[in-house]
């Protein structure tokens, strides 16, 4: 059983068991749920307050999973300096003399070359024309919004597809008193 389940048990054993059964549910037993043995404020509420965990939830386990990954990225930043760190000694060595192109050990060897050469443009106005190459990109945007409003307006688009999902708002009562509400 999740940590929600168990949260939601110490408030409403109805509500632990709506949880575990409704991912389960058809449509038509969801109907039947909602029309069956507890009133429908009553049902209202449970299924607020499971969708309230379950943002509680998530928000906390997207907390964990940034916190995770900044500790993850400093460790991997700590390991790639080293790593550069490394090459740039032994490139030192190898330019002061001390290791030779090619150093062979027991079970590795490390050799030195020369990769390939590559251009930094340091002044942009200075450089021949004969180097300088132009290029045309054409790039084209579908206007949805207006897609959309000439659909609103009843015209026939071919090539699109419409659709209006359906948003669930959760609302609190005015006067729902919280102090009613204690966590155990």
């Amino acid at each position: 059983m999740s940590n929600l389940i168990y949260k939601l048990l110490s408030n409403s054993h109805y509500g632990s068991y709506l949880w575990e059964n409704l991912e389960r549910l058809e449509d038509e037993e969801f109907i039947k749920l909602i029309q069956s043995q507890i009133s429908q404020e009553e049902l209202i509420d449970q299924l607020v307050e499971i969708k309230t965990q379950l943002e509680a939830d998530i928000i906390a386990i997207k907390a964990r999973i940034s916190y995770l990954n900044q500790i993850h990225q400093t460790e991997l930043e700590r390991l790639e300096r080293w790593n550069k760190s490394l090459d740039q000694s032994l490139i030192k060595g190898y330019q002061a003399g001390m290791i030779s192109e090619k150093a062979i050990g027991q079970k590795y060897a490390i050799s030195f070359r020369l990769n390939p050469p590559s251009c930094t443009i340091i002044d942009e106005a200075t450089i021949a024309p004969e180097y300088i190459t132009q290029k045309t990109t054409i790039t084209q945007k579908i206007d949805k919004k207006a897609i959309i409003e000439d659909w609103k307006q009843g015209i026939d688009l071919p090539g699109v597809s419409i659709e209006q999902k359906i948003k669930v708002i959760y609302q609190i009562l005015k006067n729902t008193n919280f102090n009613d509400y204690q966590s155990h």
